[in-house]
């Protein structure tokens, strides 16, 4: 007898206009899931509709009419033009994704800003590499014309994969809002914000010290360094160089005191330093001790002298930079290339010497290295410090290194003079807007890291001496009639040359002619050469996305955005710069008073990071790099090997990285499909603040795909087999519930009443965890409802009910399957939005036109609300409490039906005993529900004893909750002794278990020095080693029963 009739193909179903185009919809559903057919066509649909556009407000940020608390707006980190998405990118992607989706379900007018930023150093690097290898110049060859017009045409052939891949992750931005940094509208933003604030003080041009990377020739900020921890001594190759150099050694030498200078040197008479870069030895302008180091107090006032140079250097007493009892107690100090030798030097007014040129070899200062690169000179110069006599030898240290994450190669810290800002007061409105509320970090653990950066916030470097970026607006200018001062082939200035900050080269000649107090004409100005951190003009992300300055932000209904999403990782680097520059720039000034600043955006909610299986750091060395398009279409294991040959990899690390990838996916990476791997990042949310992704797993959720293909199958089968009028409602909560309420049926519709309970509690948590950012319990929380509840209970259920000779309680059973099919679809949809518009298009095929409401696409569809009872708890549901005892009986029953199966009696079925008259309405529930349980329990049939009935003599029994009661009638088999004789087995070697358990828990000693844990793990599994005593024992006796019936 067939489940449920099928009928012909040709019936007629209804479909959006629009969604018609997809042929597959016509035709009836495949047998299985496939990510290909499904996810290839609803995007561009989608696009093409216009759904990702707030359609409420028609484009206008400035509309009046839409109120902001039913608005969601927010930007997608703007990834590198440069590259492609890693996975990173698609967990930031995804969980956006399912934050715009569910925003714009609820009703909520919802704005998603694309972007990409220019990646100064990045864009620059791929382009120059490429423009050597091609023609063998550099960009000094070329020009600065003309390698900007290389890098536009680069951009514009190469940088449109990460939209392509965006798009393949179902990322609903709205791509008619789409920014790219160096666009005209975002360069004049930029330079806006630096005039500003270089007018408000804010920005100033000064020698400091800043990150540089010789390799590459520019200053670098601290996130795009990579730090290198050593154990000690070690041998590492600099690009560049041809031999490995030498690191993690603390090298001595001694400074002589002047007046002792020639004579024999003793302790007394020298000051033995320490450090792991001797080169830095001429840069040296002091030798630091602590003031109450009694060893030192002779040196106190002293000069000494520096061992290859002969120059005189300062003794200078410093408590903060010195701890007498690390080390020798006595510090050198290189104000030049040492961030807190700085900071020294700044106290004691020392010199700060400059002893690099900009590709790293040594300048004048250096004499008789000159010209030598600087690591290579280290060993020059310890050799040179063994000739002289001031060596005073070396250990193993354990340092960090810090290198280019570009280039590979060592940063060195140099002074440059260069723009920086001020942060000192915009940080501190920054620490205060979280402190006062205004801005919520989620989770509120970060808010430690948000304060240990703004507490004490160092000035910004945001001079790179590039040429793909935003030039520096500032301009050097001196008078024609005077003698000139300003080179302008290289962009080198005097140190007194005056500098104007200006929108335009005409309005810097205006400020310079009012400031310098000549004419106009007299003026001569040389624009700066270098550009804008990239951080800079990112910072001002939120600002541009909404036309600013062609527009307040502040009269946007999207401003501020309600949600910033993106790693912890670049809290400060990103996110605390956009909160100092927006809200600073968005401030205005009435009657020189400050108003309260806004920040740009209401909440900063930081993902985890991603790792792989095991934990690691993914690295392209590693081979544990992960494309997401990898995972969505597969790649075989050849594939990806070639891949790495063919890449970027250290020609070094390639093997490595290959062997990598054998171990980790020797058959290569499966297909998952998008919806697959979207829901897979969005269940490891609730794995802490490391994602540890297995390939494996996220494999599993395509197959939670099938599962609710195959779901959506069964129901759609069920609606085509019943024969309901197309008139007739399928998706009426309140129909439905009329229906259920129909006692003419007699039937009790348990199940039903059950479904509709659990799907209201589904949805109460995912809203609920949705609404708290907890994506990961979101996803559980579908799964559960998905598998657990609607596949594994309420489909078996429901299966019994289609086969009634009733027609009420088949349509019942059709209108909850549809119920819970439409809203389950409706759930998952943020989270999984291919599937779910393709199986959504197809339930609503069989709506009436008043469900379909026009609904185009389930992405405007409603997401799903409770319609429970909130005063009544799930613990008081009639419903809840009869499934539990259903599924308890079912339980028993199958059991029961695998343990004696080959005893069970043909002609008898189990009896099912539920208590003594007192319990009625017990009764009363198992009679309505025991057809639908003893249906999914195949070759058995129960039957319920009537109420204040005995247990007939003679069953072998099996205990239910509460007092219900199975027996099953068995008869004698064959195979009865050979089943005694494997039960005798297992019970002995459960018994010597037993034994041994508790003869290591009895000796001496056991409670004093097991520790408490080890303890309680024992006392456990004791406990389970006796319960299966029992249970083996009584199954033996039941056995032996059986045996001797045929006696």
């Amino acid at each position: 007898k067939k489940l449920i009739k099928r009928v012909n193909s040709d019936v007629e179903r209804f479909f959006s206009v629009k969604a018609a185009d997809k042929g597959s919809l016509k035709q009836e559903i495949a047998s299985s899931y496939d990510p290909n057919l499904v996810e290839d066509y609803w995007y561009d649909w989608w696009e093409k509709n216009g759904l990702f556009s707030p359609s409420s407000v028609e484009n206008d940020l400035n509309a009046q009419d839409v109120n902001s608390q039913n608005t969601f707006s927010m930007i997608l980190p703007p990834p590198n033009v440069t590259g492609s998405l890693h996975i990173g990118h698609a967990l930031t992607c995804t969980v956006q994704d399912v934050m715009a989706r569910y925003n714009r379900m609820n009703g909520k007018s919802t704005v998603w800003i694309p972007g990409l930023d220019h990646a100064g150093i990045a864009t620059q690097s791929v382009v120059e590499r490429r423009l050597a290898k091609e023609t063998g110049k550099t960009r000094h060859d070329i020009g600065r014309e003309n390698l900007v017009e290389k890098i536009w045409e680069w951009k514009e052939n190469h940088g449109g994969q990460i939209t392509r891949q965006l798009r393949r992750l179902g990322a609903s931005l709205d791509w008619s809002r789409e920014i790219f940094t160096l666009d005209e509208h975002a360069s004049e933003a930029v330079t806006e914000a630096f005039v500003r604030l270089y007018d408000d003080g804010l920005i100033y041009r000064s020698s400091r010290l800043v990150n540089w990377s010789s390799r590459l020739n520019t200053a670098l900020s601290d996130i795009e360094t990579s730090p290198l921890d050593l154990d000690g001594q070690t041998e590492l190759s600099i690009p560049g160089l041809t031999k490995k150099i030498k690191f993690g050694k603390l090298e001595r030498f001694a400074y002589s005191l002047e007046s002792t200078e020639g004579s024999l040197k003793t302790s007394n008479s020298e000051l033995v330093v320490a450090t792991t870069r001797p080169e830095t030895i001429f840069g040296d302008t002091a030798v630091a001790v602590h003031p109450d180091d009694i060893r030192y107090k002779h040196f106190h006032g002293k000069h000494v002298i520096q061992p290859l140079t002969g120059r005189r250097v300062p003794v200078v007493l410093d408590p903060v930079l010195v701890d007498p009892d690390k080390g020798t107690g006595a510090v050198k100090i290189t104000p030049g290339h040492d961030f807190n030798d700085f900071e020294c030097g700044k106290r004691h007014n020392l010199d700060a010497l400059d002893i690099m040129r900009d590709d790293g070899t040594l300048n004048h200062l250096a004499p008789g290295f000159e010209g030598m690169n600087r690591l290579e000179a280290r060993q020059v110069v310890l050799d040179a410090l063994e000739v002289t006599g001031a060596y005073r030898g070396g250990e193993d240290m354990a340092m960090r290194v810090i290198t280019c994450s570009r280039s590979g190669d060592v940063i060195e810290p140099r002074l440059k003079k260069m723009w920086f800002v001020n942060t000192e007061k915009m940080a501190k409105n920054a620490l205060n807007m979280v402190h006062d509320g205004n801005i919520e970090i989620i989770p509120g653990t970060h808010k430690k890291i948000w304060e240990s950066w703004l507490k004490e916030p160092r000035d910004w470097c945001i001079s790179r001496q590039l040429w793909w970026g935003h030039r520096i607006p500032a301009f050097a200018v001196s008078s024609k009639s005077e003698n000139s001062k300003l080179n302008r082939n290289l962009g080198e200035f005097q140190e007194n040359v005056t500098w104007i900050a200006g929108r335009t080269e005409d309005e810097a000649r205006i400020r310079a002619a009012d400031i310098l107090s000549i004419d106009i004409d007299d003026v001569e100005l040389v624009q700066d050469p270098d550009v804008l951190d990239t951080w800079f003009s990112s910072g001002l992300f939120p600002l541009v996305c909404l036309q600013w300055p062609k527009q307040n932000p502040l009269e946007s209904c999207y401003y501020p955005f309600s949600v910033l999403e993106t790693g912890s990782d670049i809290l400060f680097f990103w996110v605390a710069r956009m909160v100092m520059l927006c809200s600073h720039l968005t401030g205005y000034k009435k009657n020189n008073a400050s108003t309260r600043e806004i920040p740009p955006f209401r909440n900063v909610y930081l993902h985890p990071m991603v790792r792989d299986a095991n934990g690691r750091k993914m690295s392209k060395s590693l081979g544990n790099v992960i494309d997401p398009i990898d995972l969505i279409q597969g790649k075989e294991l050849e594939t990806l090997l070639s891949d790495v040959k063919l890449g970027n990899v250290d020609r070094h690390e390639v093997q490595l990285a290959c062997d990598s990838i054998k171990k980790d996916f020797p058959k290569g990476i499966p297909e998952c499909g998008t919806d697959g791997l979207r829901f897979a990042l969005c269940a490891y949310m609730s794995q802490g603040d490391k994602i540890n992704l297995d390939i494996t797993r996220v494999q599993n959720y395509r197959f939670l795909c099938n599962k609710l293909w195959q779901a959506i199958k069964f129901v759609l089968r069920a609606v085509e087999g019943d024969g309901l009028s197309k008139e007739d409602s399928l998706i009426n909560r309140r129909q439905l519930s009329s229906l259920l309420q129909n006692k003419e049926s007699h039937h009790s519709h348990m199940a039903e009443h059950w479904i509709l309970s659990r799907l209201d509690h589904g949805v109460e948590k995912v809203r609920e965890s949705l609404d708290q950012y907890n994506f990961g319990n979101a996803a559980n929380a579908i799964q559960n409802l998905l598998v657990a509840e609607f596949c594994d209970i309420y489909i078996e259920f429901a299966k019994h009910s289609l086969r009634s000779d009733v027609p009420e309680v088949r349509q019942t059973s059709v209108r909850t399957l549809c119920i819970c099919a439409e809203t389950i679809l409706r759930l998952a949809h943020p989270i999984m939005p291919f599937v779910t518009e393709e199986l959504w298009q197809r339930v609503m095929s069989h709506m009436t036109s008043t469900e379909r409401l026009n609904t185009l696409s389930i992405m405007v569809a409603p997401f799903p609300t409770s319609e429970k009872d909130n005063t009544s708890e799930i613990k008081e549901n009639p419903a809840e409490l009869a499934m539990s005892e259903a599924l308890d009986l079912l339980r028993v029953l199958r059991s029961g039906r695998e343990e004696f199966r080959a005893y069970l009696s043909s002609d008898k079925p189990a009896i099912v005993y539920c208590g003594d008259d007192s319990n009625s309405n017990r009764w009363e529930r198992i009679q309505g529900f025991l057809p639908d349980v003893a249906a999914q329990v195949r070759g058995l049939e129960a039957t319920l004893l009537p109420l204040g009935s005995s247990m007939p003599e003679g069953l072998l029994i099996r205990n239910a909750e509460k007092g219900i009661k199975v027996g099953f009638a068995i008869q004698y088999a064959d195979t009865v002794s050979k089943d005694i004789k494997m039960a005798k087995k297992r019970l002995a070697k459960v018994s010597r278990s037993v034994e041994s358990n508790l003869k290591s828990m009895k000796k001496p000693g056991y409670e004093d020095k097991v520790p408490e844990e080890v303890r309680m793990r024992n006392r456990k599994s004791l406990d389970r080693l006796l319960e299966q005593k029992t249970t083996i024992e009584g199954l033996i006796r039941e056995l032996e029963l059986i045996r001797s019936s045929k006696c």
